[in-house]
């Protein structure tokens, strides 16, 4: 072969396998995501009894609320909402990622229209909440729960 001689192009065979059957069964793969979904279903399930249990006393703590507040609006299940004659309480959930408690300050902001709103994170949240405070001309307060 020349030096500026060019190859023909690489063939390519044409193989033809037989089918087989393939028999469904649990693979780990299957298992892992079933896994998955169970943690989501407890991650839920958490979510609601902390909400019915433990969301009421923490804030009842920081303001005199009447109750859950119940509107038609679709509200975040991350949270516990309550109201009060003039607040919004929001308390988020023990064991949501930053991002997520995050997210409590925009969607309280939101919902509370012109009443004070009421931010309860755990404890170790709050700093990126209490950084963008001096830029909202809302009233709000911030309280931590450990």
């Amino acid at each position: 072969m020349k030096r500026n001689e060019v190859k023909s192009p690489i063939p390519r065979l044409k193989v033809e396998l037989p089918v087989r059957a393939i028999s469904v069964t649990p693979s780990l793969y299957g298992r892992a995501m079933a896994a998955i979904g169970s943690m989501q279903d407890s991650k839920a399930q958490r979510r609601q009894t902390f909400v019915v249990d433990s969301a009421p006393r923490i804030a009842a703590q920081v303001s005199d609320i009447d109750g859950p507040w119940a509107t038609s609006m679709l509200l975040s299940k991350r949270f516990g909402w309550f109201h009060g004659s003039d607040a919004l309480v929001v308390v988020a959930c023990p064991d949501e990622l930053q991002r997520d408690v995050d997210l409590g300050l925009a969607y309280g902001l939101a919902h509370a229209a012109d009443r004070e709103l009421i931010l309860v994170v755990p404890e170790g949240t709050a700093e990126p909440t209490r950084r963008r405070l001096p830029w909202i001309d809302s009233a709000v307060r911030l309280h931590t729960y450990n």
